[in-house]
């Protein structure tokens, strides 16, 4: 069997966690907090490799 795993990445929320950074129109997903790529970046980074991933499927508001 040749089959790929199908991630499915969750994102979203409030922005009340690590506020003051984090709010509802930036969502601490999309800072950069452990270095230069957001959470979110690093997340589709680690699903990049085609021979093991399809593409990601990504749940989130609408707004983002």
């Amino acid at each position: 069997m040749d089959r790929r795993i199908i991630p499915l990445i969750m994102c979203g929320g409030a922005g009340t966690r690590l506020w003051p950074a984090s709010r509802e129109v930036h969502p601490k997903q999309f800072l950069s907090l452990f270095g230069a790529r957001s959470t979110f970046q690093e997340t589709l980074l680690r699903v990049s490799d085609a021979g093991l991933f399809e593409r990601p499927i990504v749940i989130t508001n609408e707004a983002y």
